[in-house]
């Protein structure tokens, strides 16, 4: 391999420029998992009351397919990047498949419950919890899922760090991948913390393993943005565009 032809994007080559099965694989379980989440399963809406029933589910929807994105991008990001195709990839990516097919119906009830509480029941769609245990009993569930397919990509990672000299990796390259297993373990320490409330947490008065999750919308964007300057850094020093 050629590395001074493979596209460079934000000063990684990408090794993994031609799909494998496995990774096209791992494309159509996401793909299958979205079409768990549309916002009609049963039969086509006939009568308008139907249709209003099922357009109500867009934002849950919406919000359920944003998180499912986030664990495809960050399979597809690694595949491009790296281009792996040994038996650590398909025993990881097969985990992973795995995960997404059980993970995508205590995904959409999540994401259906926190639309009908934020929007005071206007926009919803189908779900009823009846009692906190039962709250706190799906964020187990939902933080259990979060925090085994953040720990599959960040083993992904670690895989791929370990295999640096195999493939080449240049100084930019391994912070990035440094970064990488950071940001996806971070993911998961914030799953597991969320489980551990749901699993431990009495009394149950307040939905803490949500506030748990919900710190990432603080500690991710603060984490993007350190990383993106100190590769840039590292970028200018060495002489990168």
């Amino acid at each position: 391999m050629n590395l001074d032809e493979l596209t460079v994007r934000n000063g990684f080559r990408e090794r993994g420029q031609d799909m494998t099965r496995i990774e096209t694989f791992t494309d159509a379980a996401f793909a299958i998992a979205a079409s768990l989440m549309v916002i009609s399963v049963s039969d086509v809406p006939t009568s308008w009351p139907q249709l209003v029933v099922a357009l109500q589910g867009i934002p849950a929807f919406a919000l359920a397919l944003l998180v499912m994105m986030l664990f495809w991008y960050g399979h597809h990001i690694w595949s491009r990047r790296y281009g792996l195709d040994d038996l650590a990839t398909i025993w990881l990516s097969g985990a992973l498949i795995l995960l997404v097919l059980v993970y995508v119906y205590p995904l959409k009830f999540m994401a259906n419950s926190f639309t009908t509480w934020v929007s005071g029941g206007a926009v919803s769609a189908p779900s009823t919890l009846n009692s906190v245990d039962e709250l706190y009993a799906l964020f187990a569930v939902y933080a259990g899922g979060f925090m085994l397919m953040s720990l599959v990509i960040a083993t992904l990672y670690v895989h791929a760090w370990r295999q640096r000299d195999a493939l080449r990796l240049n100084e930019v390259e391994r912070m990035h991948t440094r970064h990488d297993i950071l940001a996806w373990s971070i993911l998961a320490m914030f799953g597991l913390l969320s489980l551990l409330l749901a699993v431990l947490l009495t009394p149950r008065s307040m939905p803490w393993p949500g506030v748990a999750l919900g710190g990432l919308a603080v500690v991710m964007p603060l984490f993007g943005t350190w990383s993106a300057r100190t590769i840039q850094r590292m970028l200018a020093r060495h002489g990168h565009q």
